[in-house]
């Protein structure tokens, strides 16, 4: 778990505290841990587990949490509060311009617990009689959630190019370097990505044991040639795997279809 993965779960901690209305100075010191261990230049994996609480913006209480995850992968603190918020208002930290405070009041005032309801609400001018939501904030709100929907599964080239090294390595580290190879739209730096594709020199039976974590994600595809995930950002993971020529099928998944087609009517071999 790299530093990246660990300020992600604080930062997390702190919003989900914020929308069950948790006390706000304790959010806050989970929301200051996750920047300051983003700036960290050296791992904390590789750090002695006794000068963690000494680094700046963290202390006992955090370090503690530091180490579990480091230990276990995960954070007891943290999964509870996942069990304890619906689906739906944790997927709402994703529209725009709607802050953990606001879904507070969206869930626990409004009885909402969805993108759908609380887009329903809006076209009821139903926010407006809260605290927070004026006639111009619920219309900010129903655009995101318009802008959302329409974009749902869809990332921009450089959103994905932030969270594509962490990725990378995982794979490398429970599979070997030279067995990961990235291919599909991320190889070819298409503007717009929907799924990350990697060709895996493995069986399919050795692959979803390395999935199965404290957090893993969500199986959905499974055929003789890949495997698709759904990563807890909403980034789809596709795996192929297969002991074959593994150089071969990252040109096969990465190139377009008219190029593939024109390849093999000019009947060219470079395998």
């Amino acid at each position: 778990m790299n530093n990246a993965d660990i300020a992600e779960h604080f930062s997390l901690l702190s919003k989900l505290m914020d929308i069950h209305g948790e006390n706000s100075f304790k959010s806050k010191t989970y929301s200051i841990a996750a920047f300051h261990i983003e700036k960290l230049e050296h791992p904390l994996l590789e750090t002695d587990r006794s000068s963690i609480a000494s680094i700046k913006g963290l202390g006992p209480s955090v370090a503690s949490k530091v180490i579990e995850l480091l230990d276990t992968g995960s954070m007891t603190t943290l999964q509870e509060f996942i069990e304890d918020t619906p689906e739906g208002v944790r997927e709402m930290l994703r529209i725009k311009g709607l802050g953990p405070k606001k879904i507070h009041t969206v869930w626990q005032e409004m009885g909402i617990q969805s993108i759908g309801e609380l887009e329903y609400a809006c076209n009821e001018n139903r926010l407006t009689r809260y605290k927070g939501f004026g006639a111009k904030t619920q219309a900010n709100v129903l655009e995101a959630i318009r802008f959302y929907n329409q974009h749902i599964g869809h990332f921009l080239y450089a959103q994905i190019h932030e969270v594509f090294p962490g990725i990378q390595n995982y794979l490398e580290n429970i599979f070997g370097k030279e067995k990961v190879l990235v291919t599909g739209d991320y190889r070819r730096q298409l503007l717009t990505i929907q799924e990350l594709e990697f060709v895996i020199k493995e069986k399919k039976e050795a692959i979803f044991p390395k999935f199965k974590t404290a957090y893993p994600p969500e199986l959905l595809e499974d055929t003789d040639e890949f495997i698709v995930y759904k990563l807890t950002n909403g980034l789809k993971l596709r795996i192929y795997f297969g002991d074959e020529n593994i150089y071969k099928k990252q040109f096969l998944t990465s190139a377009g279809e008219q190029f593939i087609e024109a390849f093999f009517q000019k009947q060219i071999n470079l395998f």
